[in-house]
């Protein structure tokens, strides 16, 4: 049986890992916790093996919930606070049956992008 997930986000304040990759963090993958996004100030990053995490980064993180105390002691106190990563939805819709009022959804793609100075970045982030 697979173990029950939760998400939760830790802010980074342990000097052991600070400077580190998430790959040197976790080099052999003994954790069944993986890194998922990494907000730092109003920037949003994917968790890639070579991101290295800074003091204050939050770094969310979905995993079961019996290894969230470990995580804890690896990267640094659990953040209440929910970070917004801005996720933007777009659907392909299309008439089922040419009806005006009739549409249906045939695709939905969400990626996540930073938002900055009263707008969004250029870059979007994909999941």
């Amino acid at each position: 049986m697979y173990p029950s997930l939760q998400a939760t986000q830790f802010r980074v304040n342990n000097p052991s890992i600070i400077g580190k990759s998430i790959q040197e963090i976790n080099p052999e993958r003994v954790y069944q916790t993986n890194f998922s996004r990494i907000f730092r100030g109003n920037d949003v990053f994917v968790a890639s093996p070579t991101f290295v995490l800074e003091k204050g980064d939050i770094v969310k993180c979905v995993g079961p919930r019996s290894e969230k105390t470990m995580m804890e002691n690896i990267l640094g106190e659990e953040v209440q606070e929910m970070k917004n990563d801005h996720p933007i939805q777009i659907s392909c819709r299309s008439k089922s049956d040419g009806k005006q009022d009739n549409w249906k959804t045939t695709a939905t793609i969400t990626f996540f992008c930073s938002k900055w100075s009263g707008g969004y970045a250029n870059q979007a982030k994909w999941f």
